[in-house]
């Protein structure tokens, strides 16, 4: 039923949903969707669009995973991604399964020696407190690159970087520019 003038009724007067989706808007511009793609350029493995990793094989080594795990990755340069970050599912062999294990626990206990150390030094001194804070930063630094981290993270793209020779060997060689959807 179409929009009809009645003075009485000024509510009346608006186009109904059938009268808009009948009439195409020509100031709106319909962009086409951005193709999703995995490429690499030199040592960084590049996600273009709503593309995801692989966890079939070890993002390390190439070899078939022992785990699969899901893992923030995050930027060490943005505090904003240490308490979160893209999701991700990867792949990990038993040695880099022990060496992220290993990973985190250091990282874990760096944050948990530096949130203590923080409010003991205001009873014992200023420079307790600054190293606990130095530890606490460096606990969220470590913990922000491991297994793998992105050091961008633009709209529609993804630098991620950590990831092994033999995992990259997977993905094509991308000579295009950042932003750009390989060919």
């Amino acid at each position: 039923m179409s929009a009809e003038n009645n003075p009485e009724r000024p509510e009346m007067n608006q186009p109904t949903f059938e009268d808009l989706a009948s009439e195409p808007d020509p100031q709106v511009e319909v962009s086409p969707p951005v193709q999703a793609a995995i490429v690499r350029r030199g040592k960084d493995l590049v996600l273009i669009g709503n593309a995801t990793l692989s966890s079939q094989i070890c993002i390390k080594s190439g070899k078939a995973p022992n785990s699969v795990i899901s893992v923030g990755i995050r930027s060490p340069f943005k505090p904003q991604s240490w308490f979160g970050g893209h999701k991700a599912v990867i792949g990990l062999d038993r040695s880099n399964q022990e060496k992220f294990r290993i990973q985190q626990t250091v990282a874990f206990a760096l944050i948990g020696l530096g949130a203590l150390m923080i409010p003991v030094g205001f009873f014992s001194g200023i420079t307790t407190s600054i190293a606990g804070l130095v530890l606490l930063l460096a606990g969220f630094v470590c913990r922000s690159v491991i297994p793998v981290w992105s050091p961008q993270q633009a709209e529609g793209e993804m630098v991620v970087r950590g990831c092994g020779e033999s995992y990259l060997a997977h993905f094509p060689e991308s000579g295009n520019e950042p932003g750009q959807v390989p060919d």
